[in-house]
């Protein structure tokens, strides 16, 4: 929730992302020193929500990932040292599984 320059807070937005989110994480995917959103959702699918400047986010769906049926956990970090968080969601549906999302410079 963003401040409302008086004190309190503004009030929250809702984003509808999708079926079932259970988990998120944050981080800076795109490089902007903003803090993003990471969600793992539904069947076969991210969600992403990036910061703007004037402190909202905006929803960007990231294409399904065919090699991760339902992501339920998400975890970020920069796994391969070139300065911008990466996303590791995992999954318990079938045999379960984890997926790497790095994040493109």
């Amino acid at each position: 929730m963003l401040g409302d320059g008086m004190g309190g807070v503004a009030a929250s937005v809702l984003f509808d992302i999708g079926i079932a989110s259970l988990q998120a994480d944050t981080g800076d995917f795109d490089g902007d020193g903003l803090i993003d959103v990471a969600v793992g959702y539904g069947k076969e699918s991210m969600g992403l929500l990036r910061s703007e400047q004037r402190g909202a986010l905006s929803l960007v769906i990231a294409e399904p990932q065919p090699t991760l049926n339902h992501p339920r956990s998400v975890a970020v970090g920069d796994l391969d040292g070139h300065g911008l968080d990466d996303i590791v969601a995992g999954s318990f549906a079938d045999q379960g599984g984890i997926a790497v999302l790095i994040a493109d410079p």
